[in-house]
């Protein structure tokens, strides 16, 4: 068994499809997650989804890490 990530580092763009679109990142713990002991890419473009509703939704870079911040 895996050891769980406790938190993420996203880096990604939103915005209309075929609009402007900005670049941000994020730090976030992973109990904001749909579910918690998710790693995938698909949580976390589903927890974008939610907070940039009508936002299309490009993930650049995205890395697990443990409660230390160290990279799983």
């Amino acid at each position: 068994m895996r050891p769980r990530a406790s938190r993420f580092h996203v880096e990604y763009f939103f915005g209309k499809e075929g609009g402007a679109q900005t670049h941000t990142q994020l730090f976030s713990s992973t109990n904001n997650l749909w579910n918690p002991a998710t790693r995938s890419e698909t949580g976390v473009r589903s927890y974008l989804k939610g907070r940039h509703p009508g936002f299309e939704i490009t993930i650049v870079d995205l890395e697990f890490q443990n409660n230390a911040g160290e990279p799983m």
